[in-house]
């Protein structure tokens, strides 16, 4: 019997494993949003010039990390646009503020 080691580590590596894990799960679980929003903009165009290097057999590494970077910044712009444009709906209240003379 050996103490301190569970499956063949010792508590120091499920420590080390565990804290690190539930600091990002709680990271994660309150900026899903903005989380979802980076991922979906970065994976995406890599995903899709993977597919067509596969598809095409064509690579040319400086045309590749052009469009990449393009399809990648397009799409957090416009991820980012929309979802500045729901946060600030969610925030109306419904009151139209007058500016003017009563």
């Amino acid at each position: 019997i050996h103490l301190g080691i569970i499956y063949l580590y010792d508590n120091m590596f499920w420590i080390c494993i565990i804290i690190p894990g539930i600091i990002s799960g709680g990271v994660s679980m309150y900026k899903e949003q903005e989380l979802s929003m980076l991922t979906t903009s970065f994976i995406g165009p890599a995903l899709s010039l993977y597919s067509f290097h596969l598809l095409s057999n064509y690579y040319n590494l400086y045309v590749f990390i052009s469009i990449y970077s393009m399809l990648s910044l397009s799409g957090l712009y416009i991820q980012h646009r929309r979802y500045k444009m729901i946060k600030e709906l969610n925030n109306f209240t419904g009151k139209i503020q007058y500016s003017g003379k009563k």
